[in-house]
């Protein structure tokens, strides 16, 4: 089961949503929270918790099958997650994966080279893609239907999705020749345009596009798990192995990021045209700020400044990726799938820290099961694992695995 606080003509409301086999979303409940905010002035934890408890009794009357809540990070959800389990102990709160990643990447996006990246995407995008423009515009899609035989634009990042500008800036490095084959036509340089020094300055440097590639690479398993959470497919199973894709990533970059020479203390790039804000409104360079982050996130997201864009991404990754999306239950997931591209990161890498785990989900799956009898659960619960695990791996596995 999950949630979060919604807002709705002005009108604040808690959405409630369960998750079963054959149904990954089922909308069970939409709380208008006019009463309460006028009563108590907040949605405080105990209002989320009782919403959240009378929709468990609806679905479980028996409070047998519900295991598992999510919330986003927010800390009047955070300490919903705990009254709920007082009701439920059976109950394993884990952490909205899509929102963890979000303010991963919000974190990232808070190095200047990585604003500096976003700035030049926002002003190519109201050049080349928002059709504001209407000459770069209409030559930019004549020349990415000679690319790639259709039509491919540039993308308007989601403002409060910071990992968006990431897929826009993905979507930037694969117009690369696009962008610098309109640049480079008569037509483009003859015309007497806004911002067209701008764009001119940062599509045709080969560095520009150098360090491009070079973060695209480091993040490029971010992206897909961001992807991932977004999907309407289950795939808990594979968030544990993306958790460890994105960390190879990062650490596969090192050198290469190191090298590149981030400067951290890197103005953001000037539009060199002021008169055109008004004009262009639509489209906001990326600067932000610690006010775009909700208040009450989760505790471990205390800002650190670096002198280098590498440590400034590994320390967002292991502060909002390690230390939320690597729970039981990811790791429960993990042992149990099937699927093949999780399969030889299981053979390599399930231990006794990971089999430590898994009884920890039983322990909370099966809270009135004390003592000897949880001995007896776990016992049985890994003798059946081991039979599956030879039963579906061969022997070549099996063997590396012993």
């Amino acid at each position: 089961m999950c949630g979060d606080a919604a807002t709705i003509k002005k009108k604040a409301f808690v959405n409630v949503i369960a998750s079963v086999p054959g149904n990954t979303q089922v909308l069970m409940d939409v709380v208008d929270c006019h009463g309460q905010m006028v009563t108590h002035g907040k949605k405080d934890a105990s209002f989320i918790a009782k919403v959240f408890i009378d929709n468990i009794k609806l679905i479980d009357p028996e409070n047998e099958y519900v295991d598992m809540i999510s919330f986003d990070g927010g800390s009047n959800f955070v300490k919903a997650a705990e009254v709920i389990r007082t009701y439920a102990p059976q109950i394993t709160f884990v952490p909205a994966t899509e929102h963890i990643v979000n303010l991963c990447f919000s974190d990232i996006a808070k190095a200047p080279p990585i604003q500096k990246y976003i700035a030049v995407h926002s002003v190519c995008y109201r050049v080349f893609g928002s059709g504001s423009m209407h000459l770069p515009h209409a030559l930019f899609k004549d020349q990415s239907k000679k690319f790639f035989r259709k039509e491919i634009g540039m993308i308007r990042p989601v403002e409060t999705r910071f990992g968006y500008y990431f897929y826009a800036l993905l979507r930037m490095f694969r117009l690369k020749q696009v962008l610098l084959s309109t640049i480079e036509m008569e037509k483009f340089e003859n015309a007497k345009l806004k911002k067209k020094s701008f764009v001119v300055k940062y599509i045709s440097s080969p560095a520009f596009w150098d360090g491009l590639e070079i973060i695209l690479r480091c993040l490029y398993p971010l992206m897909k798990l961001l992807r991932l959470a977004d999907t309407a497919t289950p795939a808990m199973d594979k968030l544990k192995f993306m958790v460890h894709k994105v960390n190879m990533a990062v650490w596969m970059s090192r050198e290469a990021m190191v090298n590149a020479g981030f400067d951290m203390n890197e103005e953001i790039p000037d539009e060199d045209d002021e008169e055109a804000e008004d004009e262009y409104d639509d489209v906001e360079v990326g600067v932000y700020s610690d006010d775009e982050e909700e208040e009450g996130q989760c505790e471990n997201t205390k800002r650190k400044t670096f002198d280098c864009l590498w440590k400034h991404i590994e320390y967002a990754v292991s502060n909002r990726i390690d230390g939320n999306l690597n729970h039981d239950f990811a790791i429960m997931a993990m042992a149990l799938s099937v699927q093949p591209d999780v399969r030889q990161y299981k053979m390599e890498n399930l231990n006794q820290n990971h089999r430590s785990a898994m009884g920890r989900v039983l322990e909370n799956m099966y809270p009135h099961v004390k003592g000897r009898l949880m001995g007896k659960l776990k016992l049985k619960f890994f003798e059946e694992f081991e039979a599956w695990f030879l039963e579906h791996f061969d022997d070549e596995d099996v063997r590396h695995h012993k």
